[in-house]
C-alpha cells in the first residue's frame, strides 16, 4: 500500500527551515529553488542566501532579469566558468522568468546551463534560483530535489481559514502575524494578530511596516496604532456570499469598495463597475457548480463525483471547502434561485444598470437568511 502523501509545510516554516539549515551550513548547497508568487519570500531566501555566503567568505554575483544592465549571456558565462578570484562563489538569479519557459521539445539555454551546473556539483560554487510562475515538474525543480538541494514553494499565504478549522484566527495570514510579531519581540494574542491581517491584507511587506508602528507605540495601543490599507478580493467576498457568511461577505464588500483589489503586482484596482463585473461573475461561477453538485448529490452520487460533475478540482482543501458548502445547502432547487439571482446581478453589472455594495451586501442578508432557514428546516 503506497504511503500517504505528506502535507506541505506553509511557506513561512520553509523559510524558517531554510534559515536553519544555512545557520550549520560549512558550505552552500549546490542549489536553491525558490519558486511561487509570493515576492517577499522569494526576497527572503536570497537574503538568508547572501547571509549565509558572507558567512563562510563566499563570493555574491546577482543576475537580475528586472535589471536594466541584465545581460544573459554574462549569466550563462558565469554559470559555465570558474570565478578567477575567489574560491567560493553564489550566484543569485531571479526575474528570469521568461528565459526558463520551455517552448517546443527543447529546454531554454539557461535552463541547459543551469542543468549543467547542477550536473558539474562543484562543491565551492552554488547558485540560488527564484521564479514566481515555476512549476513544481520544471526541469530545474526536479533537479535540485534529485541532487537532494532546497526546493521551496513560496506561495501567497491563505487569507481564509481551512473548512476543517473556520475559526478565522487559524487563516495561514492571522498566525504568521503571530510567528513575525513574536521575531520581533511583541507576541500579540490571536486576535491581536487577526486584526494586524485584516487591516493591511495580504501583504507581508506592509505587516512588517504595521508590527514596526505597534512595537514602538505597545500592543495595547493597537487600535489605535493601525492603519486601514487592505482591500478586498472579489473572489473571497464571492465565497463568503455563497457560504452565508454574511459578516465576513459585508466587510469584504466594504474594503473592496473603499480600497479596491491589490494586485499581485501591488497594483490596485478600485473601479466599481470593475469589481462588480468581477465579484458576479465569480458568483454565477460558485452557484452554478453548487446547483450541479447539489443535483449529483441528489441523484445519489458521492461527494467526490459530485465535485468532479460540478468541475470542481485542484487542491484537497479547495474540494474540501467546496463540498461543505453543499453539505450545508444540499437542495438543488435553492441553488437555482441563487443562481438566478447571481446571473440578474452580473447582467446589471455589466450593462447599463450596475452593481453597488449595497445590492451586495443587500444579497449578503438575504442569503444568510437564507441559510439560517435551511438549518432550521434540517433540524425539523
Amino acid at each position: 500500500m503506497a504511503a500517504a502523501k505528506q502535507r506541505e509545510q506553509p511557506p513561512q516554516a520553509q523559510l524558517g527551515n531554510y534559515r536553519k539549515l544555512l545557520e550549520s551550513a560549512e558550505r552552500l548547497p549546490r542549489v536553491t529553488v525558490a519558486r511561487g508568487d509570493e515576492g517577499y519570500f522569494r526576497g527572503k531566501i536570497v537574503e538568508a542566501a547572501v547571509a549565509a555566503a558572507k558567512r563562510l567568505d563566499t563570493e555574491v554575483i546577482v543576475h537580475d532579469g528586472a535589471d536594466p544592465d541584465y545581460d544573459a549571456q554574462t549569466l550563462m558565462g558565469d554559470l559555465a566558468t570558474l570565478p578567477m578570484f575567489a574560491s567560493r562563489q553564489l550566484i543569485v538569479v531571479r526575474n528570469t522568468e521568461s528565459a526558463l519557459a520551455k517552448r517546443g521539445k527543447d529546454q531554454p539555454p539557461l535552463v541547459r546551463a543551469l542543468l549543467a551546473f547542477i550536473e558539474r556539483g562543484d562543491p565551492e560554487r552554488a547558485v540560488c534560483l527564484t521564479a514566481s510562475s515555476m512549476r513544481a515538474d520544471h526541469a530545474l525543480a526536479k533537479a535540485a530535489k534529485k541532487a537532494e538541494c532546497p526546493v521551496l514553494n513560496v506561495r501567497r499565504l491563505y487569507e481564509t481559514a481551512p473548512p476543517w478549522k473556520p475559526d478565522p484566527r487559524q487563516s495561514e495570514l492571522a498566525l504568521y502575524v503571530g510567528i513575525r510579531a513574536r521575531e520581533l519581540g511583541m507576541p500579540l494574542s490571536p486576535d491581536q494578530a487577526l486584526m494586524v491581517a485584516q487591516a493591511t491584507g495580504n501583504d507581508l511587506s506592509a505587516i512588517d511596516d504595521q508590527l514596526q508602528r505597534v512595537k514602538r507605540s505597545g500592543p495595547e495601543k493597537l487600535g489605535e496604532t493601525l492603519g486601514f490599507q487592505a482591500g478586498g478580493s472579489p473572489f473571497a467576498v464571492a465565497d463568503a456570499l455563497i457560504e452565508g457568511r454574511s459578516r465576513e461577505a459585508v466587510s469584504g464588500i466594504e474594503a473592496l469598495w473603499r480600497a479596491g483589489m491589490v494586485q499581485r503586482d501591488g497594483g490596485r484596482v478600485v473601479d466599481g463597475r470593475a469589481l462588480a463585473a468581477m465579484l458576479t461573475s465569480a458568483l454565477v461561477r460558485g452557484t452554478r457548480q453548487g446547483y450541479a453538485a447539489a443535483v449529483a448529490r441528489a441523484a445519489g452520487a458521492p461527494p467526490s463525483e459530485a465535485a468532479r460533475l460540478a468541475g470542481v478540482a485542484g487542491a484537497p482543501r479547495t474540494v474540501e471547502g467546496f463540498l461543505g458548502r453543499i453539505q450545508k445547502r444540499p437542495d438543488p432547487a435553492r441553488w437555482l434561485e441563487m443562481l438566478h439571482a447571481s446571473s440578474n446581478l452580473e447582467r446589471r453589472a455589466k450593462g447599463g444598470a450596475g452593481v453597488d455594495a449595497n445590492d451586495l451586501s443587500h444579497l449578503a442578508l438575504q442569503w444568510a437568511l437564507f441559510e439560517s432557514s435551511a438549518a432550521k428546516a434540517a433540524k425539523r
